[in-house]
């Protein structure tokens, strides 16, 4: 997704990330970068796939 198209749903911060669905739902977002960013990846994985 364009960062013109991402910004007004996700918000402005450029050190933040969001898991966005092929429907456009945004299935996850951060405001700001974690500490450690492969595991909050990880973790949100699993939240989603395990609905």
């Amino acid at each position: 997704m364009p960062r013109e198209r991402a910004a007004p749903a996700t918000g402005p911060a450029l050190r933040g990330a969001s898991l966005i669905r092929p429907d456009g739902v945004i299935a996850w977002r951060a405001v700001n970068a974690p500490s450690d960013p492969v595991q909050v990846l990880l973790d949100a994985f699993t939240a989603i796939l395990a609905k």
